[in-house]
């Protein structure tokens, strides 16, 4: 048992080392002029020893991205703000925050997700998961806003607008460097607090639900033995009555007055 720990120990430190290389070797170089050979040499490993833990470099720099993502940030965030508009401003430069700038001469982590949208339109199947990924990303913004305003109804499509827009300019951003102004950026998001796009939810049981029937088609009651007794009664059938079914007895009440009972009439007396 201690030696499959250790191994286990071992496989997860080699590991750690790949991913920590290969960040490097992708911050410098950029995910298309970075080797796996000069990952390997960074970790202290041979080529196969990369290629053991991860089947490929887009598998490694995919990797790499997500221990990026689950990362705790080093500053603590700043205050969220009480209104959707200081949320989004907020929001907008904290995302803006990780690209990087044009003027930069060092390498910065913010290079590293440059080439994440053209890997992800370079295979068919990675973009089911990148749309499913986004959408849940809408869906929390949305539920961060309803709570700062619980009237205002429904803004998952106002996040959605919001990382439209993000999303586009992190990709200008890296395209044109200098052509992105992140002040009007951060005011253009702030401002999409309060864009109305009359967003509306329906429910996930509306697909079960039966289509409804024509306005020309005549109801009918719904069948059970109850309904049917009722239905198939003569006319003049006498109120007391009892309905008897296999599952209940229902009999109807009387219409006696409540109260207490009344005393019966004394006869008069004989002359």
């Amino acid at each position: 048992m201690m030696d499959r720990l250790s191994r286990a120990e071992a496989q997860q430190r080699t590991r750690a080392r790949v991913l920590a290389a290969a960040r490097d070797e992708f911050t410098e170089r950029g995910y298309r002029d970075a080797k796996v050979d000069a990952i390997a040499e960074r970790a202290g490993l041979t080529r196969g020893g990369v290629y053991s833990n991860f089947p490929g470099k887009r598998a490694l720099y995919f990797a790499v991205l997500a221990e990026e993502a689950a990362r705790p940030p080093a500053a603590s965030p700043p205050s969220p703000g009480r209104t959707a508009h200081e949320a989004l401003g907020h929001f907008a430069r904290g995302w803006l925050a990780r690209l990087p700038l044009y003027t930069e001469t060092d390498p910065s982590p913010g290079r590293l997700a440059v080439d994440l949208v053209p890997e992800i339109l370079a295979d068919e199947h990675t973009r089911l998961p990148y749309a499913q990924l986004l959408s849940l990303d809408a869906v929390l913004l949305g539920l961060a806003l309803e709570q700062l305003h619980p009237m205002a109804g429904r803004r998952v499509g106002v996040a959605g607008a919001v990382l439209t827009h993000l999303q586009g300019a992190a990709r200008l951003a890296a395209a044109a460097p200098g052509f992105v102004d992140e002040f009007a950026v951060v005011e253009a998001c702030s401002r999409l607090a309060g864009l109305d796009l009359a967003d509306k939810w329906d429910p996930p049981h509306l697909v079960h639900a039966p289509s409804p029937r024509p306005v020309d088609e005549p109801w009918s009651p719904p069948a059970g033995p109850v309904v049917d007794a009722v239905r198939d009664a003569p006319l003049g059938w006498p109120p007391r009555a009892w309905w008897r079914c296999s599952a209940c007895v229902v009999r109807p009440r009387s219409r006696r007055r409540s109260g207490p009972p009344r005393r019966a009439r004394r006869s008069p007396p004989s002359s």
